[in-house]
């Protein structure tokens, strides 16, 4: 039996489906804080997705129960798939603690959410009465961002001096609120997004969900009616790319599809990131996503130095990758309005292992 005090790793999600990488930093969070559980909790209505676009709550949860069958400390919650309306993070979090008192419950999130953590529902409550952990990968040093966080949350930034330690080691009284501690992972290079694609085309989903979770979404023939932009429309290479994006929180993704009207590539990949580091981590997830997939680099590359415009010429396709105000001043959509746009409104940003998002709510 798990001891029922101290601090509980809270994993928000839409799980759609979940995946090994969730599995993978689910454990590994659960190792570094010293804690005895992790709550894997599926979104019910995150605010920043309809819901109309997740597939059904009673499915989703059942494939969370079979993919902790077996791993001790994973539990799952149903809390905010059983809420009727839009859930926040600070109030999912206090029905916790209400819930179990003795139990600390710790929230977990990426980089890129702690980076946009002024922006939720009462955050300087939320970093008051909790505990965080950031999940951030060991090539992407937190030096690198302190400056672009709120200064409510720089000041309570916990970054451990032994990046290997058990935090409750250090920390006794961790989930009793008030810290954001900082965990280095490795990239766990799995999406849902990924998943879904594989389903819906048919092709094994060995490497990247449970066995039991594979069978049942063949079982229940899961994303397979109607597919995704991902699995019918794009090539893999773009597909790869669009996921990679999303994965870093790209605004307004736009696909055009521009073959027989341009003699110089086949499709333009166009979004756009609100601040020099977010328009740079988009084109790194871009370029190390294709380089590992499928060993492809770009021919060239225009206005890296300078970061408000990003251009990455693949021949077959082009990725564009803007600030907001260069965008809206370019408008490169409206050069080509005759190019028809694919849909990719469909699919939200991969849970990539290492990044997990704030999908309980902001």
């Amino acid at each position: 039996m798990t001891d029922p005090r101290g601090p509980v790793a809270i994993l928000g999600g839409t799980f759609d489906p979940v995946h090994l990488g969730h599995l993978g930093v689910a454990e590994a969070v659960m190792r570094r804080l010293g804690a005895s559980r992790l709550v894997l909790m599926p979104a019910g209505k995150p605010p920043h997705k309809p819901a109309a676009e997740l597939t059904a709550a009673d499915h989703r949860e059942a494939m969370l129960r079979l993919a902790v069958e077996g791993r001790p400390g994973l539990e799952v919650s149903t809390l905010e798939v059983a809420s009727p309306g839009v859930c926040f993070t600070l109030d999912t979090m206090r029905r916790l603690r209400e819930l179990d008192p003795r139990a600390q419950p710790v929230f977990v999130l990426g980089m890129d959410s702690l980076v946009e953590l002024h922006t939720w529902h009462e955050f300087e409550r939320l970093v008051e009465e909790f505990d965080l952990a950031v999940v951030d990968r060991p090539d992407s040093p937190i030096d690198r961002v302190r400056d672009r966080l709120h200064p409510v949350v720089r000041d309570r930034l916990y970054v451990p001096a032994d990046p290997d330690a058990v935090l409750l080691d250090q920390l006794p009284d961790l989930g009793s609120g008030g810290r954001i501690v900082y965990i280095e992972m490795p990239q766990i290079d799995v999406s849902s997004s990924r998943a879904r694609a594989c389903a819906a085309a048919g092709e094994p989903l060995d490497e990247l969900v449970p066995p039991t979770v594979a069978r049942y979404i063949q079982r229940n023939e899961l994303y397979r009616e109607g597919g995704s932009a991902l699995a019918t429309e794009l090539p893999a290479e773009v597909a790869r790319c669009v996921e990679a994006a999303l994965g870093r929180k790209a605004h307004d993704l736009v696909v055009l599809d521009l073959r027989g009207l341009s003699d110089v590539t086949d499709y333009f990949v166009i979004c756009h990131g609100t601040s020099d580091r977010q328009a740079l981590a988009i084109t790194d997830a871009v370029d190390e996503a294709l380089r590992a997939s499928f060993k492809l680099r770009p021919s060239h590359v225009e206005g890296r130095q300078r970061g408000d415009w990003v251009l990455m010429d693949y021949i077959d396709f082009v990725v564009h990758v803007f600030l907001e105000d260069r965008r809206s001043f370019y408008r490169i959509e409206r050069l080509w309005g005759d190019a028809p746009s694919i849909d990719v409104s469909s699919l939200d940003a991969p849970d990539e292992g290492a990044a997990p998002r704030p999908s309980l709510g902001s």
